[in-house]
């Protein structure tokens, strides 16, 4: 009898009282049912400075149910006051979310629909007033994640070297704040490369804003609406414009040859006569016995023609990538790729095999992080294309038939690659593909030498090894 007596037939919405206010059209509390994610989506990338209340609004949200010391108390990790994190608006979802009445967890009821004079809208519901007050006080902000970062970045290395020819940028990076010493600590060889080395910047840089969370950070309002960047906003500018320095080669995969170079254009560039660049060391094979003593017979391969030779150590090697991905691919430096090239060369055309490592997959257990395998050149041709290519001996098989290979050189940024192609015919890992990115110089040549005053790579190529990541 109670619920007939309460009983509403379908019809028209009711028109509204005449304190009734009405939600915005296209605003959130329009929807009239406002479910957590739509809440959040809302607030993403946006702040609420609590202390911008007014007496006026902080009344109309004490009469709605929501005490203004209760969102103060949200935000009191921020000393600023200020509501910015996804988690600081998950936690004002839940206590508006407690004064409603629907008992879902997950939504409140923003409004009710009515009639207007103007056709169907919707009234707010107490917890739609105090949406509605709390989106006059949202402004637009630039969050960045660790990971949105890294991403970044990974088209570049941070240099921290050229500091030395930017002393107004470093002064002005402490003036900021910006914690250099840790970085030059945290970098090798100077430089910050790859997923360890953005992590390493965004830890720096997230202490610029001090309410950030460990993998998030302010950079405060977009620059379309900032009157002056955050601290944290410049410090990443001044680093992207003057110390990233970008790739010449990207990530990439080689499915075949086509991107290689030319000899007719390898032969131009190094003054080289085009029908002679054919030049062969003759090396017996030999096979590795388990997976981890590639480099040992690499090496051997390489003595057994270098009688009182020996080989640098892994810190003495020409470190050519900067960074890989995740399916192995690196990155890295033309003028780095050049000079290992160069000191290949010459070895080549003096009688020297030389030992390379490659990347084949995502690996860290070498002392780049990037290595994965080590294999020996001992040649140089040109293919029926016309294409440049090095010969080289794989120890990962005593097959006859697949234990050589051939590397060809891209000719935009002169790494030299082992293409899926050839590598499927090859088998073994080498269907993998293989990318070049270190190569491990003599330190004393055969005894028919003369032996190097100092480093021999420095002398042949005219610069100093390249170091590792």
């Amino acid at each position: 009898a109670a619920l007939e007596a309460a009983f509403v037939p379908d019809g028209p919405p009711p028109p509204p009282s005449a304190d009734a206010t009405l939600a915005a059209p296209g605003s959130l509390t329009a929807m009239g049912t406002v479910d957590d994610a739509s809440f959040l989506e809302r607030f993403r990338n946006t702040r609420i400075d609590l202390e911008r209340l007014t007496a006026q609004d902080q009344a109309t949200l004490e009469a709605a149910g929501i005490r203004p010391a209760a969102l103060l108390a949200i935000a009191a990790r921020h000393r600023d006051k200020v509501l910015r994190t996804p988690a600081d608006f998950a936690a004002l979802f839940a206590a508006i979310d407690a004064k409603d009445q629907n008992r879902d967890p997950h939504s409140f009821l923003a409004g009710v629909p009515v009639t207007t004079l103007d056709g169907p809208a919707m009234a707010l519901s107490p917890m739609g007033i105090v949406v509605a007050t709390l989106e006059r006080y949202a402004e637009p902000q630039v969050m960045l994640t660790r990971d949105q970062l890294v991403e970044r970045l990974q088209g570049g290395e941070i240099d921290l070297t050229r500091l030395i020819d930017r002393p107004e940028v470093e002064r002005r990076l402490t003036e900021l704040g910006l914690d250099l010493p840790g970085l030059r600590a945290a970098a090798r060889s100077g430089r910050l490369v790859g997923v360890a080395g953005g992590r390493a910047f965004f830890d720096r840089l997230r202490r610029l804003d001090p309410y950030g969370s460990t993998t998030e950070l302010s950079l405060g309002p977009p620059p379309s609406v900032a009157q002056s960047p955050s601290r944290a906003a410049e410090a990443l500018a001044l680093v992207e414009q003057h110390l990233v320095r970008p790739y010449d080669q990207p990530f990439r995969g080689y499915t075949d040859n086509s991107r290689a170079l030319d000899a007719a254009s390898f032969a131009a560039a190094t003054g080289r006569d085009p029908e002679a660049l054919a030049v062969t060391v003759d090396v017996r094979h030999q096979a590795q016995r388990t997976d981890t003593d590639c480099f040992v017979y690499a090496e051997r391969m390489a003595l057994s023609v270098a009688s009182g030779a020996r080989l640098g150590e892994m810190q003495d090697s020409h470190y050519m990538a900067r960074a890989e991905d995740g399916s192995g691919y690196v990155a890295g430096h033309r003028d780095d790729f050049d000079a290992g090239r160069r000191y290949i060369d010459w070895c080549l055309q003096n009688g020297l095999p030389v030992v390379v490592g490659v990347s084949r997959k995502d690996a860290d257990y070498n002392y780049d992080r990037i290595t994965d395998h080590f294999v020996t050149i001992v040649g140089r041709g040109v293919d029926e294309n016309g294409k440049l290519y090095y010969t080289f001996l794989d120890p990962a098989t005593s097959d006859r038939e697949r234990r050589s290979g051939r590397f060809f050189v891209d000719q935009e940024s002169g790494m030299m690659f082992l293409d899926m192609q050839s590598g499927a015919a090859q088998g073994g890992i080498a269907a993998e593909g293989y990318q070049v990115s270190q190569v491990r110089p003599w330190v004393r040549l055969p005894s028919t030498f003369t032996q190097p005053a100092g480093s021999h790579f420095e002398e042949v190529t005219g610069r100093s090894p390249g170091r590792a990541p």
